[in-house]
């Protein structure tokens, strides 16, 4: 419910107001970029340039991230992308973890050149208010005890700090390079003020 009136800005207005209640059905928003809309989740589907694609869901919800343990210490949810889509392979990832989930923004790309592997991980969300629904192949682990986990992947372990540093402030980006170096833009910074 807006309680000031707006206030002209050239070609836009700037709209005043508190939020009072808030609620999202954790569906991937809509970007606005050089005069036309996109989905930032369907762009993402012509990153695929070769068969060894892995996709992983980065699921955050209520201060917890959902992490599966392997032979080799914790990962995140994946699955490598075969004769599906992007899409179809993250569909099959929540499927098989039995979870509620949606993609957002693109996170993070990198080339593994030792694997031979693409890897694109997900930042995904649970509808608000969801609560945490209990994972057989995984487990969800609070964010400020992740930095304790054994990660054997290098890459993926700086991706989980980088995560949780971004979380605690609200302002994510996008990571592209490969396992060893790369860089990370910005491209999200949501209006999370406190009340003084």
């Amino acid at each position: 419910m807006l309680h000031a009136p707006g206030v002209d800005a050239g070609d836009h207005a700037i709209l005043i107001g508190h939020v009072e209640a808030f609620a999202s059905c954790g569906t991937a928003g809509l970007g606005y970029y050089r005069g036309a809309y996109f989905t930032p989740y369907q762009n993402a589907e012509s990153l695929i340039a070769g068969p060894n694609v892995v996709v992983s869901a980065l699921i955050e919800s209520a201060g917890k991230a959902l992490v599966v343990k392997g032979e080799q210490g914790y990962s995140l949810p994946a699955q490598t992308v075969s004769n599906r889509s992007v899409s179809e392979t993250l569909t099959q990832l929540f499927s098989t973890l039995r979870i509620e989930a949606s993609p957002g923004f693109v996170y993070s790309i990198w080339e593994d050149r030792q694997k031979k592997q693409q890897h694109i991980v997900f930042l995904c969300a649970q509808p608000t208010g969801a609560t945490l629904p209990a994972v057989a192949q995984g487990e969800w682990v609070d964010l400020q005890s992740m930095t304790q986990l054994p990660v054997a992947d290098s890459a993926l372990k700086s991706l989980l700090d980088r995560f949780i540093r971004e979380y605690a402030v609200g302002n994510y980006g996008l990571y592209y390079g490969d396992e060893a170096q790369g860089s990370v833009r910005q491209f999200f910074t949501p209006a999370r003020q406190e009340v003084v």
